[in-house]
């Protein structure tokens, strides 16, 4: 399958707009924000309600679709899906464990592992067994 520009540049902006909503985090002291007067508030306050949960959505959703369409594609090419997938995902396990001890301990990328191998078992159950 080829590779989706928009869907990429989505992906980008997801990313550009999780980068925003953590730059308080990441310039902070020792993981302490600074006190703040009613301006910071307010803005703290517009950030949330507008990004915050809003492209950490959008990422995830992209983080699952992702993966659907590389089943998609290993199935079309005759290839078994699951030992590329846990490659992957240790990777990706790898990499946010190193930025969660390096860079910012909110790291998601370490969830995002986790929550793929979740995905993987839970890959062919019927929505009655998901929504248990």
């Amino acid at each position: 399958m080829k590779r989706i520009n928009s869907v990429d540049a989505l992906r980008g902006f997801a990313l550009f707009g999780i980068a925003v909503v953590n730059m308080p985090f990441l310039a902070a002291h020792l993981g302490q924000l600074p006190a703040g007067n009613a301006l910071d508030a307010a803005v703290g306050f517009v950030v949330s309600l507008l990004f915050q949960g809003k492209f950490f959505l959008v990422f995830a959703f992209l983080f699952g679709w992702g993966v659907g369409v590389q089943r998609a594609s290993a199935v079309r090419a005759g290839r078994l899906f699951a030992p590329r997938f846990f490659r992957r995902q240790a990777g990706l396990l790898l990499i946010g464990a190193a930025h969660a001890a390096l860079v910012f301990a909110g790291d998601i990328l370490v969830a995002y592992a986790i929550s793929g191998c979740l995905l993987f078992l839970l890959r062919d159950k019927g929505p009655r067994v998901l929504l248990r």
